[in-house]
């Protein structure tokens, strides 16, 4: 990766938060990775994404963005992206309210291993061929991998099947098509 071109833009994407505000173990492994990535000049912006389950105290959005903060990342170059609560919503927002309004043509998906393959589906299908999706994977003690293995690939056939006859880059078709659901 390090031969890469620079990204548009980092987006780390959400997981668990703790509750008294603080990332999740892996939401911060993450988090962690795309500071890593920011600091390393692999793209000028850091978006923070994930909404905010009824159980939690503030958004995985909002715990990432302090956490940054906190470190000495300038405010400037980080973007939250805090209403979306599943991986295709994180993709569609990303889409309509990001990328296509900045022009956005490369992004470096931060997000655990076990994650990659649908986290790269649903963004690749919400912006289309125009925007390059790169996936920087992080690894961890996550939970039992045949467990984390069957989730995604049931996530994954969900994704197909909602997508379904959608041209790629259809963000909005695809959330017309989620909110039928």
């Amino acid at each position: 990766m390090n031969g890469d071109p620079p990204a548009d833009a980092l987006v780390v994407l959400g997981h668990r938060v703790e509750p008294d505000g603080r990332p999740g173990f892996e939401l911060a492994t993450r988090l962690a990775r795309g500071l890593e990535l920011l600091r390393a000049a692999r793209a000028p912006l850091l978006v923070c994404s994930g909404g905010r389950d009824p159980d939690e105290p503030v958004s995985a959005a909002e715990a990432m963005l302090r956490v940054a903060a906190a470190s000495g990342v300038d405010a400037r170059r980080l973007v939250a992206a805090s209403r979306p609560l599943t991986t295709l919503e994180e993709a569609i927002t990303c889409s309509l309210e990001l990328s296509r309004p900045r022009g956005w043509r490369r992004l470096i998906l931060v997000t655990s291993d076990y994650h990659v393959p649908r986290a790269v589906a649903a963004f690749t299908l919400a912006h289309g061929p125009d925007v390059a999706i790169v996936a920087e994977p992080v690894s961890g003690p996550f939970g039992d991998p045949l467990l984390l293995a069957r989730r995604e690939a049931d996530g994954l056939a969900r994704l197909r099947t909602l997508a379904a006859g959608l041209a790629p880059g259809d963000a909005a078709g695809l959330l017309d098509r989620l909110h039928r659901t």
